[in-house]
């Protein structure tokens, strides 16, 4: 019979010592109790997974989608550098699920409940860089991470890389691996709606910047002028979201690779944005809200920016904001035209209509 003695330590013999050794100070013994109970909450769920994949790099990485794509094409670097070995990923839903498998050098993924998975991406700061180590999990929340003082970064592609700790000074190449299956679901979702070389891509959403600054009413009239110019427009939305259009809600590959067909897309950006830039589409236009807000944090999610990243002080906050989360910064293709949204949306939609 198998007896995980580290469990048996960590959850019975430590509580028991801590009652022994605080016996005579309840406040300070019930103060001890609650941080280890806390840190206990992570030691249990690091060690399960721990236990589980013996001999791999267990790395948990932050949900955003920008993020995951920069993070796992730094795994084939990482692996080539480390010499080899297994790597597994922790993320939080089938869609990411899908993603990160589909990387030929990333050997295992598994979805962890959406409340757990945030409760223990969000429980302790790490160091970072670190010497990695086989058998043991690594989280990369970088709200969670200490930096040293001297380090500031200048954009969201160079964050992980220095996190990996990779050596090259090379770019790294950012891609996606659509499988067979993908191109043939995208061949007939084509197919499906009788679509065309004019067919425009239209992204709404974001998730870590406030696309509410532009109302609904502005999606509908840029599609609809689209429309009368010909174009079919395509909604990147859930059913129905964008009724009287045509509505796509594809797997992160399977979006990439309907943009790339399309003879324009226009997104707000997002991670979202990063996957259709990696595929060369061409006419890609990103439009940024000004203020550069996060949805629900607002303007405090700043702070948490300027304790990662390098801020200039010839610039604003929002400037320096735009420059670290530039698609072209941040992923290198310099061919996306970018927009910064002042709150005239007329004016943008005259852009559009004039420029695509």
């Amino acid at each position: 019979m198998y007896f995980d003695f580290k469990s048996i330590i960590m959850n019975k013999s430590i509580p028991r010592l801590i009652k022994i050794c605080f016996a005579f100070s309840k406040g300070k013994r019930i103060e001890i109790r609650d941080k280890y109970e806390k840190y206990l909450k992570y030691w249990n769920f690091a060690h399960q997974y721990e236990k589980k994949y013996k001999n791999y790099y267990i790395f948990m990485p932050l949900h955003c989608i920008g993020d995951l794509l920069f993070f796992c094409n730094n795994l084939k670097i990482f692996k080539n550098q480390m010499g080899g070995g297994k790597i597994v990923l922790l993320v939080k839903d089938k869609v990411r699920y899908d993603f990160v498998k589909s990387f030929p050098f990333i050997d295992e993924a598994e979805i962890i409940d959406e409340t757990v998975y945030f409760h223990i991406l969000f429980s302790k700061e790490c160091n970072y860089p670190v010497k990695f180590k086989k058998n043991k999990l690594y989280m990369f929340n970088p709200d969670m991470i200490i930096y040293p003082k001297d380090v500031k970064l200048n954009s969201t592609s160079l964050l992980f890389k220095y996190l990996l700790n990779i050596k090259t000074s090379k770019n790294i190449e950012y891609k996606i691996y659509p499988s067979v299956d993908d191109e043939e679901n995208i061949n007939e979702k084509w197919q499906n709606m009788n679509l065309n070389d004019k067919t425009i891509f239209i992204s709404p959403y974001a998730s870590s910047l406030n696309w509410k600054v532009l109302s609904k009413d502005f999606w509908y009239k840029l599609a609809q002028k689209l429309s009368n110019k010909g174009y079919n427009v395509v909604f990147n939305a859930p059913d129905n979201d964008f009724s009287g259009y045509n509505n796509v809600f594809l797997p992160l590959n399977q979006t990439g690779l309907f943009a790339k067909r399309c003879y324009a897309s226009i997104m707000f950006r997002s991670g979202l944005v990063d996957i259709v830039a990696v595929q060369n589409v061409q006419n890609l236009y990103v439009i940024y809200p000004k203020l550069m807000e996060h949805p629900s944090l607002g303007v405090k999610q700043k702070d948490v920016w300027k304790k990662t990243y390098y801020f200039d002080s010839n610039l604003s906050d929002e400037e320096n904001l735009f420059k670290i989360m530039s698609l072209n910064s941040a992923v290198g293709i310099n061919s996306a035209n970018e927009i910064i949204f002042d709150g005239d949306e007329e004016n943008l939609l005259n852009y559009f209509l004039s420029s695509v």
